[in-house]
């Protein structure tokens, strides 16, 4: 679905040309370079404070050779080469180096408190706050943050950082090297974005990850085998092109940052209010009806980003400027939400929801492993009472409760046979009988009709 002078689509319908990643990807893409380049510029007061700004987390999922370590070079590429033409002709400061300001502008692999002092050093020249964590491998950095101490707490760091609250760390007097630095901070409202690519999900990331919120900030973007329907030669001429597409591509980001800059206001119409508002409210009571759900509470929240991604990317959507008030404002209209949902939103939250439960999937299998244990464990104890019993909890070893879930799991699998009896004469003499052998349910029952008492078929 290509929009006519949408920056997203016009990426992707570029790189399509020079690599052969997936399109789920190549989108993926396209929304994180606007949120890195046009993101920061912009803001809507409509929404709770720390989802103001439109930055988003992404983590691309792929087998190895899977391009996306390629593809998400080349957005850095175009990212880098905007700020730089936009640095160089923006007119309200004067920058000597800008390529050095956008170098500032990135972390790899972090501890809190290098990204702190980072970020602390660089933001007075930094004047628009942003910031991007850029890692190709970020699953293996998960992988390591679990097994190294100081790195604990670098994801709920992260999660913190997603909707720019302030840091604060405290340190203990007791070290005399200390003794005159007793705190490290850093400010709020920092915009940081996150880019990260990684092979299977269920490899590095686990249920605390899920349960401690920081995957549920992020768009988890998993390719899967059919996606790969493109093949481009290893060796082809028409690469020879990309810098200049890059380029020529990265000149029309800035001009539309320059449009933008000095704090454009979104201002969201009502149809797409109503229906992010309408998404939201259904997850909330998924969630609260389901704590496995937890995952999907920032549905709405995500889609309202990457629909103002998308509403500020359509380069035909003006900038106005209110002459009064002498603040900008740029409408984010329910065509731009469409084409969200279209191109990345409803995909990515479908496969997302596979990835959590496949993370998900060895506790709950272990829980079915044991069920169908205790079934087969019923089923043996049945057999080795010739057959029919009377008295289920005796056989079994256990309360009513506890057995009455696996009992009638075994009748409608047909595995246990049943019929309740009660002697028309004394109702208080009713009883149950279960057997393994549906003759014998046949003779019961036919003596027990025969004596003239009632008997129900439970199976």
């Amino acid at each position: 679905m290509v929009e006519e002078d949408n920056l997203i689509d016009e990426f992707v319908e570029m790189e399509q040309k020079y690599i052969d990643a997936p399109d789920i990807f190549i989108y993926t893409g396209g929304y994180w370079i606007i949120a890195a380049t046009l993101g920061p510029l912009v803001e809507n007061l409509d929404v709770p404070i720390g989802a103001t700004h439109p930055n988003i987390y992404t983590i691309l999922s792929s087998k190895p050779a899977g391009r996306r370590s390629t593809l998400m070079r080349h957005c850095l590429e175009i990212q880098k080469k905007a700020w730089i033409i936009f640095f160089n002709r923006y007119p309200r400061t004067l920058i000597d180096n800008p390529a050095e300001i956008v170098k500032k502008k990135y972390f790899k692999e972090f501890s809190i408190p290098g990204i702190v002092d980072n970020i602390n050093a660089s933001v007075e020249e930094n004047i628009f706050r942003d910031y991007n964590l850029f890692n190709t491998e970020f699953g293996a950095f998960v992988s390591k943050s679990s097994n190294i101490g100081y790195l604990n707490s670098c994801l709920g760091f992260l999660s913190e950082l997603y909707y720019g609250e302030p840091h604060v760390e405290h340190f203990s007097m007791k070290s005399k090297n200390q003794s005159n630095f007793t705190e490290r901070s850093m400010p709020e409202n920092i915009y940081f974005n996150l880019f990260g690519g990684t092979q299977k999900f269920g490899r590095y990331f686990g249920e605390a990850h899920i349960t401690q919120g920081f995957l549920r900030r992020c768009l988890l973007v998993p390719a899967k085998k059919e996606d790969f329907t493109r093949d481009i030669n290893y060796i082809d001429h028409n690469r020879s092109n990309s810098k200049e597409d890059y380029n020529a591509f990265a000149e029309k980001i800035a001009n539309r940052m320059l449009d933008m800059c000095d704090k454009t206001y979104t201002i969201i119409d009502n149809k797409t209010e109503n229906y992010v508002n309408k998404l939201d409210n259904k997850i909330k009571k998924l969630t609260l009806e389901n704590e496995d759900k937890d995952y999907f509470s920032s549905q709405g929240e995500i889609l309202y980003k990457l629909t103002t991604l998308n509403g500020i990317a359509n380069i035909n959507n003006p900038v106005i400027t209110d002459e009064i008030s002498n603040t900008k404002h740029l409408s984010i209209t329910f065509d731009a939400c469409k084409h969200t949902i279209a191109t990345l939103f409803k995909e990515t939250m479908k496969r997302s929801e596979e990835v959590i439960e496949e993370i998900l999937l060895p506790k709950e299998k272990e829980k079915i492993d044991s069920f169908s244990r205790r079934k087969d464990n019923y089923v043996k104890k049945l057999e080795r009472s010739n057959n029919w019993t009377t008295n289920i909890t005796k056989l079994m070893g256990t309360t009513l409760d506890k057995a009455r879930p696996i009992v009638e799991t075994l009748l409608r699998e047909e595995r246990f046979f049943g019929i309740q009896v009660t002697p028309n004469e004394k109702h208080y003499r009713r009883f149950v009988g279960y057997t393994t052998d549906i003759e014998i349910v046949i003779e019961k029952r036919k003596e027990y009709e025969a004596k003239g008492w009632e008997v129900i078929d439970l199976s």
